[in-house]
């Protein structure tokens, strides 16, 4: 029953990974979970599946929200490319 979840990336627009940078994960069912990126970009959430929306919150890009369908037992990668802002 292990093993599926999300395996998500952040960049910049140039692929660049982004480190830090706070996500949000909520489900249709209203689960919410949150974590950060690591110094390669990534974050997961595992044994998770269902319809979620991902959401990124960062002081210097501009915010962006994918959603993703994610089924029972498998393992979906997420990118999602941060514009970065002038602050």
């Amino acid at each position: 029953m292990s093993g599926g979840g999300i395996d998500g990336l952040v960049t910049d627009t140039d692929g660049t990974p982004l480190n830090d940078i706070f996500i949000q994960v909520v489900a249709n069912d209203g689960f919410t979970g949150s974590t950060r990126t690591g110094p390669d970009g990534k974050f997961e959430a595992t044994d998770v599946a269902g319809r979620f929306t991902i959401s990124t919150v960062d002081a210097h890009s501009a915010p962006a929200t994918s959603i993703v369908d994610i089924p029972c037992g498998e393992l979906v990668e997420v990118v999602i490319a941060l514009t970065r802002t002038g602050g």
